[in-house]
């Protein structure tokens, strides 16, 4: 037998234990019944080579008796990968399933086999390491593996839980796919390179960083309308109270003013302020931009 492909059922690199001889003894309890015959007329050589011809009998055995190939939906989906090269469809639904803890609904199953087949073990290694959901997975399927790959490059400087890594991934991919520009390249540039190879930013700092820079790009005229409304709401000189917000996609046209007043001279104060000329243009000016 190949303990290389038994081998490379495992996302994290790993010997198995229960290969060549040393797996005969550990087989037993876990094969049917009718596969002890000649095991119990004590020829273990014997046993060895008739039986263990039976390439499927030996991966069912071999993954019931290890349960790391059930600790994460990333390394189940591998697994699915890595039989659906060597069984059939039906051979794995029906066989195999239920030794991964898998529910057999056809539908499910293939979200596994989606999930092995089309993200790279590189992005399944860190779903399994970061214990992502079956949806989680499934929500990456129809990303671009080049921008998965190219995010995967800075797992360390950012801060890459799934739902980071999927809104930075979508955003990423999306300007990549406009402008015609891998994503492995446009990483490697400022003003990317500012900030990802800053080491005396925090790992939050870095992703909002990345974030925003991307909504930019992505979105330029958003991004100077938007800034344009900081500006003037930077000119208000609001008082301490009172303060001003607005949807910053801009679909839905507006503003919205939030005051807390805990005093009559806090509301007159208020009321002179709104009544101030000044006040009223640079609010008019904020609606007039949308």
């Amino acid at each position: 037998m190949n303990s290389d492909w038994f081998s490379s059922l495992m996302l994290c690199p790993s010997i198995p234990k229960t290969t060549g001889k040393e797996f005969r003894p550990q087989l037993r309890g876990v094969i049917k019944d009718e596969y002890y015959l000649l095991d119990e007329f004590g020829k273990q050589e014997s046993y060895f080579d008739s039986h263990f011809d039976n390439q499927k009998l030996l991966t069912q055995a071999w993954i019931s008796l290890h349960n790391e190939h059930t600790e994460s939906i990333a390394q189940k989906a591998w697994i699915i990968s890595a039989l659906l090269s060597a069984y059939s469809f039906d051979e794995v639904h029906e066989d195999f399933l239920p030794l991964l803890e898998i529910p057999t609904q056809q539908h499910i199953f293939k979200m596994y086999r989606d999930i092995g087949s089309k993200l790279g073990k590189e992005f399944l290694n860190f779903a399994h390491e970061k214990q992502f959901s079956l949806k989680q997975c499934q929500s990456f399927v129809l990303m671009p593996q080049e921008t998965l790959e190219s995010l995967l490059e800075y797992k360390e400087q950012l801060n890459l839980s799934a739902s980071h890594f999927l809104e930075l991934s979508e955003l990423l991919s999306d300007y990549c796919r406009k402008t015609n520009v891998s994503a492995a390249n446009l990483l490697k540039k400022p003003p990317f390179t500012d900030f990802l190879n800053n080491d005396s930013l925090t790992l939050h700092s870095r992703t909002e960083l990345f974030k925003s820079t991307l909504k930019e790009l992505r979105l330029p005229t958003l991004t100077t309308l938007n800034k344009h409304m900081s500006s003037l709401v930077d000119t208000l000189n609001l008082p301490q109270q009172v303060s001003i917000n607005w949807d910053k996609t801009l679909e839905n046209p507006g503003i919205d003013l939030s005051v807390k007043l805990t005093s009559k001279d806090e509301l007159a104060t208020f009321v002179s302020y709104l009544n101030n000329p000044d006040s009223l243009s640079g609010m008019s000016d904020m609606l007039e931009l949308q």
